[in-house]
C-alpha cells in the first residue's frame, strides 16, 4: 500500500510506474536510430518555408515595382510614351491615343459569324528585326522569371513583362496598339482594367515540341509574335478550333503575329519536328 511513511520521492516513482505506458517513451538508441529522418524532415521543412518566404517576397518586389512605375507614368503626363498602355490597361480598346496606327498588311482569318468572337487576325512583319532582336535581349535579363508550364510537353517559357518595359518599351507599346487596334476591329472585348502578362516561349525538338489545344484563362486578347525564322524550324504551325469544328492552321514567318480571342477560341501548335521555335506571346487578361 501507499503507507505514509513512503517519501515524496518513492510516490513519484510509484505513479510513474503505474501511469507510464509502454511506446510512450523512447530510448536513447530510438532517438539515435530516427535522427537522419528527423534531421530530413526538418530539412524538407525548413526548404518549404524559405520558398514561401521568397514567393511571398517575389509578389512584393512586384508590387513595389508596379507601385513605383505607376507613379512615374502618372509625372510624365498623357503624352508620355507610356500613356498608350495606361489607356488599355485603365480603360480598354474603346479610348483611342495619338499614337495609335493601324498595321499595313494584315488578314483575317474567319467565319460566317457576326460576332467574328472566333476570327484570327494576321499581321505580316508586325515587329522589325531591331525590334525581335530587343525582345531576345530583353529575354536574358535577370528579371525575366523563369515559369513552370503544366502542359503534357512542357516548353520553357520566362515572364517578359518587366523586362520588356524596362529595356523595350517602344516593342511593348507597340504589340499593345496591335491589340487595341484589333479589339475595335472585330471583337470590342478589352476590359475596363486589363493586365498584360508577356511570355518568352521556345519550344526545341525533341521533347518540347507541341502544345495540346486549350483555352487561355481569362485573356480577353492573346497575341502570339514569331522571333523565329521559318527556316529555323519545322513543324510548329498554329492552328485553331472554330464554331464549325474544322481546324484552321496558320505559318508564321519573322516578325510575323497572330491575334484572337485566347479565353474563347481554341488553339494549340502542332508538334517541332526539328529545329527551335521560339515566341513572344501576351495576354491581355481581365485579372
Amino acid at each position: 500500500g501507499d503507507g505514509p511513511g513512503r517519501s515524496f520521492a518513492a510516490h513519484v516513482s510509484l505513479l510513474k510506474r503505474r501511469l507510464w505506458k509502454p511506446g510512450w517513451r523512447k530510448s536513447k538508441e530510438s532517438v539515435k536510430r530516427n535522427r537522419p529522418e528527423r534531421v530530413a524532415n526538418d530539412e524538407a521543412a525548413r526548404h518549404f518555408e524559405c520558398s514561401r518566404v521568397e514567393d511571398e517576397a517575389s509578389r512584393l518586389v512586384d508590387i513595389c515595382w508596379e507601385a513605383e512605375e505607376e507613379l512615374r507614368l502618372d509625372a510624365q503626363g498623357p503624352d508620355s510614351p507610356f500613356a498608350h498602355r495606361r489607356l488599355v490597361e485603365r480603360l480598354g480598346g474603346r479610348c483611342r491615343h495619338p499614337c495609335f496606327e493601324a498595321p499595313r498588311d494584315f488578314g483575317i482569318l474567319g467565319e460566317a459569324a457576326e460576332h467574328h468572337i472566333h476570327d484570327v487576325v494576321v499581321v505580316k512583319k508586325a515587329l522589325s528585326a531591331v525590334e525581335v532582336a530587343q525582345v531576345h535581349q530583353a529575354a536574358k535579363h535577370p528579371s525575366a522569371a523563369k515559369r513552370i508550364r503544366y502542359f503534357i510537353v512542357p516548353p520553357f517559357s520566362a515572364r517578359l513583362e518587366r523586362p520588356l518595359r524596362e529595356l523595350a518599351p517602344a516593342v511593348f507599346e507597340r504589340i499593345l496598339s496591335l491589340v487595341e487596334w484589333a479589339d475595335a476591329l472585330l471583337w470590342h472585348a478589352l476590359p475596363p482594367v486589363a493586365f498584360p502578362e508577356a511570355e518568352y516561349i521556345v519550344y526545341e525538338a525533341p521533347p518540347d515540341a507541341a502544345v495540346g489545344p486549350h483555352l487561355d484563362e481569362d485573356s480577353a486578347v492573346t497575341v502570339v509574335v514569331m522571333l523565329s525564322h521559318s527556316s529555323e524550324f519545322a513543324g510548329g504551325s498554329n492552328r485553331f478550333f472554330g464554331s464549325g469544328g474544322k481546324p484552321r492552321e496558320e505559318r508564321l514567318d519573322f516578325g510575323d503575329a497572330l491575334l484572337f480571342r485566347g479565353e474563347h477560341l481554341e488553339h494549340w501548335v502542332e508538334p517541332v519536328t526539328a529545329g527551335r521555335r521560339t515566341i513572344l506571346q501576351l495576354e491581355v487578361c481581365r485579372r
